[in-house]
């Protein structure tokens, strides 16, 4: 038995319920259903079907190559060798004085 991961035989599942989905004729009126329910503010499971449009809608325009988003986000990571660290020989004293002359009551 494998300890990790998926059960043996899961992958295969999926798989094979995702391919019934796909070519099962009546596909567009679950969607419809969904879509309905989640406009729907009095339906019982409006958050359940919101959650199922969003996590499969929403990722892929995050991922999109032509988005700004991506464009945005900017990461650099510089090394810093124990050479360019200061040395100090005393420890540095901070000042913890009020910036104002009220000072502390």
């Amino acid at each position: 038995m494998n300890k990790r991961g998926r059960p043996k035989g899961m992958r295969a599942t999926q798989l094979d319920i995702q391919r019934r989905l796909y070519e099962h004729p009546d596909r567009q009126k679950v969607i419809e259903s969904i879509y309905r329910a989640a406009l729907d503010d009095d339906h019982k499971c409006q958050a359940v079907a919101m959650k199922l449009i969003m996590d499969r809608v929403l990722p892929v325009s995050l991922c999109d190559k032509d988005s700004d988003i991506n464009k945005a986000i900017s990461i650099n990571i510089t090394s810093v060798s124990p050479d360019d660290m200061p040395k100090w020989d005393k420890p540095a004293l901070i000042d913890a004085t009020p910036a104002n002359d009220e000072g502390y009551e």
